[in-house]
């Protein structure tokens, strides 16, 4: 059966939210993560899908996860609200922070690259500086244990984190790899956790969103969550 997840039109924006994964799609993408060949290619590409999938990690805050943003002890990873770039070639910024301060240069005048530069990383915005905890989800967890067993940091890029995810997108027939990104996973984390029931307050601080708008489109959009409700009420 192959997949019926239609790709926009061309020259048209993708919504995340409307590439979000259902459920069983979502486990296909992780299957695939565990039929790639490469050990290390299939742990990276089950954390990426975990992190982005469950956990709501933007990519850019996860190809800056460091072990020292790790708390073992209360289960949570602690985003920065500042942290120095080191990703690119001989330890420099990477690609992906200098575009995003080069973006910042230029919807700001009184700002210049070298000074935006030295910002970098940051945060999307000051809500995106949070907890993140993990403990509720064994496969989160254990992927992360088992990541940071073996390195101190994500050994990836932006484009390798896209990567990882379409290739384990094409081991699986039902699955679209066109239509499979790290932001319609994060779209697939909050569709995920708003069906679980959490309210919009803890939504909201889970995926670092500035306005609870964000969050309360998700719950509204939970057909599960309506139907939890629906045969609770029932049930009485």
């Amino acid at each position: 059966m192959s997949s019926q997840r239609r790709s926009p039109a061309k020259n048209q924006p993708r919504h995340s939210k409307d590439d979000a994964l259902e459920s069983r799609e979502y486990q296909f993408l992780l299957e695939g993560c565990y039929q790639l060949d490469d050990d290390y290619f299939s742990l990276e590409a089950r954390l990426v899908v975990l992190l982005t999938g469950r956990l709501g990690m933007r990519v850019g805050e996860l190809i800056h996860l460091q072990e020292d943003w790790i708390d073992w002890r209360d289960r949570m990873i602690r985003i920065p609200d500042y942290h120095p770039c080191s990703k690119g070639k001989d330890g420099g910024i990477c690609g992906h922070c200098r575009q995003l301060a080069q973006q910042q240069v230029k919807h700001n005048d009184d700002l210049d690259l070298e000074e935006a530069l030295r910002h970098r990383w940051q945060p999307k915005t000051d809500a995106a500086a949070r907890s993140i905890p993990f403990d509720h989800d064994a496969r989160v967890e254990i992927a992360i244990e088992q990541y940071f067993d073996k390195y101190d940091e994500f050994q990836g890029s932006h484009s390798v984190a896209h990567r990882r995810i379409t290739r384990a997108a094409e081991q699986i027939d039902e699955l679209d790899e066109d239509s499979i990104y790290p932001h319609a996973l994060r779209a697939t984390a909050a569709s995920y956790l708003a069906s679980q029931g959490i309210d919009t307050i803890a939504l909201q601080s889970m995926l670092g969103w500035s306005q609870l708008s964000t969050a309360q489109r998700y719950v509204r959009r939970s057909g599960d969550r309506t139907r939890k409700a629906l045969q609770a009420a029932h049930s009485r």
